[in-house]
């Protein structure tokens, strides 16, 4: 049983070897082959990389610091100063993360841009508000969309204050300012950094809403990936920039894990507090959590509106095109048939990411090593610091040479999409096993228990809400995924983001607001099925 267990993950193994580490390693092998002094020409010597360069890291670090002064705020007021409905607040400040950000950035620019609820206010004092090539509206989408990370990640800490300090700082007479130095910035140190790393990731990365807002003025080192190797097919230029990207998203994620690891044993305790709230800090913090709620909700909110006004001033044949109508000139096939595209993608990479699952967790019964372990598990996490845009452009430059690719771009969509929800789902899985008493496996064994049964009545009842939680997520995943499928789709394999990314020049139509509208829909449903099942953690 012992020299077999390996013979579980040879299915993951290959395919990350076929979809992830044969086009990475060719495409740091043809970066590589490039002379140093095309390297210094196109990083150093470009004045436009280093525009780009220095602006993909402002708006990184400026995105994070709002989301973490909005988001640790709402966060601190929730915990302690006990706002009204956190039964409901909580989870609908979590929602709009979840959310596909193609579908937050419709709401949006309906709100903002000219004609909208926004700029007619800000029109009203004399003051134009543009969100296209204006830095302020990227930075002010990065933070609508990163609040709730700081919200969700924050909230644990705050209500697990260790209650035997703040005992005896209380028994002292100790001061606010002794608690906050000695107790609670101590406490929430850790979690706070991880949100940080997570929100800079995030917004370092950001595609779609910089491709979108930012039009040419204004790129990030994701979008120039994309306008070097899409637009330019300058491979040489993309590739240099895709490495240099992936070196710095390998160091961001080394640093999140490294305090993940500390923080398993800081958030244990109970939420402890010196003073009850009074009930004018109670319906103070409730005015701005429900304030904090409607400001992440209003794009959202304003889709729905958005496409009821759309819905009832068209005109029937307009109505009917949303289902049968032809849109091949814009997006290669029907409406219909991108709907079924994108439940396709979604239900396949899910269940074959699940099918990965169950083959890991037959191997954590069988092997004895932890070293092979976290062998495995950092090389399932790695696809996490590649970018949906270098994915796609990885299969461009390592398989267009040997086959059609517009022929079979289905299945390297799919792969894409898994290899985004691979990571979350074996995080959430190998999470859940670590409670797992191991003296099970030990009775089941000496009694000559099959590795199958194992899991069927040992592993599979423990961990059967991960599995489920796990396979929600992929599903969210793929319906969202922006990046590579933008970068890859072709003819009739068109999905729903995508096709919003397509049609986003005519957002005033209705098809694209009805598909912002879809996404939006599915996502609440999942998220719905989801924190049901069991709560919901926001990590990488």
């Amino acid at each position: 049983m012992k020299g077999s267990s390996w013979f579980f993950l040879i299915p993951m193994m290959l395919f990350l070897v076929l979809f992830y580490w044969l086009p990475l390693g060719n495409m740091l092998a043809f970066s590589l082959s490039l002379p140093l002094n095309k390297w210094v020409e196109l990083t150093l010597g470009s004045q436009l990389f280093i525009q780009f360069f220095q602006f993909t890291f402002t708006q990184a670090i400026l995105s994070t610091l709002f989301s973490a002064v909005i988001g640790t705020t709402t966060a601190y007021l929730i915990a302690n100063w006990k706002s009204y409905f956190m039964r409901i607040l909580s989870p609908a400040l979590t929602v709009p993360f979840l959310l596909p950000p193609i579908s937050i950035l419709i709401g949006f620019v309906i709100i903002f841009e000219p004609g909208g609820v926004i700029s007619g206010a800000f029109n009203l004092f004399g003051f134009n508000f543009s969100i296209f090539s204006n830095p302020w509206a990227i930075i002010l989408a990065h933070t609508l969309y990163n609040i709730s990370v700081y919200v969700k990640i924050m909230l644990t800490y705050f209500n697990t204050e260790p209650e035997g300090m703040n005992l005896i700082l209380e028994s002292f007479d100790g001061r606010w300012s002794d608690r906050l130095r000695y107790v609670l910035l101590p406490h929430i140190k850790t979690g706070f950094l991880s949100a940080t790393l997570l929100v800079f990731l995030y917004s370092f990365n950001s595609f779609a809403i910089v491709l979108l807002l930012g039009e040419v003025k204004y790129q990030t080192l994701e979008v120039m990936i994309y306008t070097q190797t899409r637009v330019r097919f300058d491979f040489a230029t993309g590739s240099i920039i895709a490495m240099l990207q992936l070196v710095f998203n390998i160091l961001i994620i080394w640093l999140y894990l490294q305090l993940e690891n500390r923080q398993k044993n800081k958030i244990s305790g109970s939420s402890f507090h010196i003073t009850s709230p009074n009930n004018l800090k109670r319906v103070s913090s409730t005015i701005f959590t429900i304030l904090i709620t409607l400001f992440t909700w209003t794009p959202i909110l304003a889709t729905f509106y958005q496409f009821t006004r759309l819905f009832e001033q068209a005109n029937p044949v307009l109505k009917e095109k949303l289902i049968s109508g032809s849109y091949e000139n814009l997006l290669g096939t029907s409406p219909m048939q991108v709907l079924i595209n994108t439940l396709f993608f979604a239900i396949a990479s899910a269940t074959v990411t699940l099918l990965f699952s169950v083959l890991y967790i037959l191997y954590l019964q069988t092997n004895k090593h932890p070293r092979f372990q976290k062998i495995i598990n950092l090389t399932t996490i790695l696809p996490i610091a590649t970018s949906g845009v270098t994915l796609g452009f990885g299969f461009i430059l390592f398989y267009s040479p040997y086959i059609d690719l517009n022929s079979y771009v289905w299945v390297f969509i799919i792969s894409a999409h898994l290899l985004a929800e691979l990571p979350f789902v074996i995080r959430i899985i190998a999470s859940s096993w670590e409670y797992i008493d191991t003296k099970f496996m030990i009775v089941a064994r000496t009694l000559d228990a099959s590795n199958w049964e194992i899991f069927r009545w040992i592993s599979f009842p423990i961990l059967r809400k991960s599995f489920a939680v796990g396979f929600i997520f992929a599903l969210a995943i793929s319906i969202g995924e922006f990046g590579s499928t933008y970068y890859l789709v072709t003819g009739r394999w068109m999905t729903v983001a995508a096709a919003i990314g397509r049609l986003f020049s005519s957002r005033t139509a209705l098809l694209p607001v009805f598909y912002a509208s879809i996404l939006s829909i599915l996502g609440f449903v999942l998220f719905f099925v989801a924190e049901q099942t069991t709560s919901i953690e926001l990590k990488v």
